[in-house]
C-alpha cells in the first residue's frame, strides 16, 4: 500500500505538470521543486510499452514470425508464400496509455496523413510467391487466405509476456490520478472541441472522425 500511496504521489506531480498550462482553480501551477515530470513519464512510459526502438524490433518480429507460419501452412496447401522484408506500416508514434488526456503526449496530429502519404509513396508489391497465371492466383489467393489464422501466436511476440497486464496496472493508475486532479478535464476537452466544430468527446472519438 505504501508503495502503490508513492506511485499515486509520483503520478499526481506528472499530471499536474501536463496540466500547468491549463492551471485550475486551487490547483498547483506545476510539478513539485526537482521533479522532472515529463522525463519522469517518458520513463515510466518507456519502462511499460518499450523504447521507440524496441516497440519497432517487436513489430518486426510479429511480422517475420506471422509471415513464416503462413509460409509454412500455405506449403502443405501446396502453394509457395514468399516472406517479404518488414515495412513499418505508419510513422513511429509515442503511446498514449488509455488515450487518457492528462497523460497523452502533445502533438500536432495523429499521423493518419504521413501514413498514408508513406504507404502510397511505397506501393504495393505483389508477394513474390503469387503465380503470374489468373487461374493459378485464384487457387494461390484462396489458399494464403485460409492461413491466415497461422499468423496469431506470432501476433502475441510483439510484446514480452505480461506487458498487457502491466499496461491495464498504469492505465488504471493514471485514470484515477487524472479524476483526482483534473476531474472535469474530459468535459473541458469535448467542449473545447465542440466549439471548433469536432464533435468528439475524447482522443479516441477524435481519431477516429480523421480516420
Amino acid at each position: 500500500m505504501v508503495k502503490r500511496r508513492r506511485n499515486v504521489a509520483v503520478a499526481t506531480a506528472v499530471t499536474i505538470a501536463a496540466l500547468a498550462g491549463c492551471a485550475q482553480p486551487g490547483m498547483p501551477a506545476a510539478a513539485p521543486v526537482g521533479v522532472d515530470a515529463p522525463a519522469m513519464l517518458s520513463a515510466v512510459v518507456d519502462q511499460v510499452y518499450g523504447t521507440p526502438q524496441q516497440r519497432l524490433a517487436g513489430e518486426e518480429r510479429m511480422w517475420l514470425t506471422s509471415q513464416s507460419a503462413i509460409a509454412a501452412c500455405a506449403r502443405t496447401k501446396g502453394v509457395v508464400y514468399g516472406l517479404t522484408p518488414y515495412q513499418p506500416m505508419s510513422p513511429p508514434t509515442d503511446p498514449a496509455p488509455g488515450d487518457l488526456l492528462g497523460f497523452a503526449p502533445q502533438r500536432a496530429d495523429f499521423g493518419v496523413a504521413a501514413r498514408i502519404e508513406m504507404l502510397a509513396k511505397r506501393g504495393e508489391t505483389p508477394n513474390p510467391g503469387l503465380p503470374a497465371a489468373a487461374d493459378d492466383q485464384a487457387r494461390w489467393l484462396t489458399a494464403v487466405e485460409s492461413c491466415q489464422n497461422a499468423a496469431t501466436e506470432g501476433e502475441k511476440l510483439r510484446v514480452p509476456d505480461g506487458q498487457e497486464e502491466l499496461e491495464v496496472e498504469l492505465v488504471d493508475l493514471l485514470g484515477s490520478v487524472q479524476q483526482q486532479v483534473a476531474p472535469d478535464l474530459t468535459r473541458q476537452y469535448a467542449s473545447c472541441m465542440k466549439s471548433a466544430g469536432i464533435d468528439a468527446g475524447d482522443l479516441s472519438e477524435a481519431y477516429l472522425k480523421v480516420e
